[in-house]
């Protein structure tokens, strides 16, 4: 006669097992349960867990990212409307170390830095981003003050202007089949994408507007604290808009982006 199953050893399943699920994610695991009892008779000594895994991760949809050579350009335009200062010389150097995008997942961005302070870099970023999107007849919300902010320790910028090129990853750590946790992310990555997220949306502002949570994730900047506790967002909702998810929650719609070798 088997065991009996606890009300402690179920909980325990339901949230280290299945990733704490909420009430939608929870019922969506009910009306499949037929995979779960599948499972529960299964020899997992013959089943490959990679091979597994990638037979229920939803491949993402082609991402069209703009062409980096007109990346020069588009930050010229910024500065001229912006009054940023950055010298014809410094966007020429950055100019001829572009590299293009490596594939649809590990597309080429800009680390910039524009001098004095995060909130002022936040700001300005932003308003790049409300500029790109609203030419493209969307609208933009942006719902971080840049007063809440901070970086991520190991993930600073600082000093003079400074643009370079950013090599990035939305494909490692993507929570398509199981929730990817920003705070546990950055206990593996001491340096992460910040403001260079941002700057990749703005630079890309049609892939902004496509993101759909099945094809395209929402993007996550764990390289920024917001009041501590959070990160920020980068998501779209009839409009593209920046909130703040808990840093300790799993994200089933989410990619945390990272920085990738230059190989």
């Amino acid at each position: 006669m088997s065991t009996p199953v606890s009300q402690k050893q179920a909980t325990k399943f339901v949230v280290d097992a299945l990733g704490d699920p909420d009430g939608d994610q929870m019922q969506y695991l009910l009306a499949n349960s037929k995979f779960f009892k599948k499972l529960a008779h299964a020899d997992f000594s013959r089943i490959d867990f990679d091979a597994f895994t990638r037979s229920l991760t939803s491949a993402l949809a082609p991402i069209a990212w703009n062409p980096v050579s007109g990346y020069a350009t588009k930050i010229s335009e910024w500065n001229k409307l912006r009054g940023w200062g950055l010298t014809r010389g410094q966007i020429d150097t950055f100019a001829n170390t572009l590299v293009d995008h490596l594939d649809l997942l590990h597309p080429t961005g800009i680390s910039l830095w524009l001098g004095r302070d995060l909130s002022f870099n936040w700001e300005e970023v932003t308003a790049c981003l409300k500029l790109e999107v609203e030419a493209l007849g969307k609208k933009f919300g942006l719902y971080i003050e840049s007063d809440r902010l901070s970086f991520f320790p190991g993930s600073e910028q600082s000093g003079k202007p400074r643009l370079d090129v950013a090599l990035l990853d939305i494909q490692t750590y993507v929570g398509t089949t199981s929730g990817v946790v920003p705070s546990e992310i950055r206990k593996i990555k001491k340096r992460l994408p910040g403001l260079e997220v941002a700057w990749l949306l703005a630079l890309n502002p049609q892939v902004y507007l496509a993101i759909d949570y099945k094809t395209i994730p929402g993007f996550i900047a764990a390289g920024l604290v917001v009041d501590s506790v959070f990160v920020s967002y980068f998501a779209y909702d009839s409009g593209a808009y920046v909130g703040v998810l808990w840093a300790d929650a799993p994200r089933l719609a989410d990619a945390v982006m990272i920085f990738r070798e230059n190989k």
